[in-house]
């Protein structure tokens, strides 16, 4: 749940000057005229979330994909990113016993669609 508060329009207009400090704490604030919500004032960052989940939403193909990844990771089909990278670095990206390349950096793996799925190597400082 969203952290959320309440302020009647009248101290809105008082507090104008302060409110984007306010909504860095409180994504949402809803504004009321006569004690009813009359709208909502909402941070830019909580804003850009909420644009980028309906988008997500509204995508078949996208809810499809997160909806096979909620039951992948209920069911414990899960990866630890550093033995997934290590796997890669190894398989990809690896070299043989005499310190050569295995592959090119741009080679991957054959994608269904019959393009090259390219697997940027991981730098040296873990990122």
């Amino acid at each position: 749940m969203v952290a959320e508060t309440t302020m009647e329009i009248s101290d809105v207009r008082r507090q104008l000057d302060t409110l984007d400090m306010r909504l860095q704490r409180t994504p949402i604030i809803f504004v009321t005229r006569h004690g009813k919500r009359a709208f909502a004032l909402v941070s830019a960052e909580h804003l850009s979330a909420m644009q980028e989940t309906m988008e997500i939403l509204s995508d078949p193909n996208a809810l499809r994909l997160l909806q096979q990844s909620l039951e992948d990771i209920r069911a414990g089909r899960v990866h630890d990113h550093d033995d997934v990278f290590a796997e890669l670095d190894a398989e990809f990206a690896g070299t043989d016993e005499n310190g050569g390349s295995l592959r090119d950096e741009t080679d991957g793996p054959p994608h269904p669609s019959g393009r090259a799925v390219v697997f940027p190597r991981r730098r040296r400082d873990g990122c």
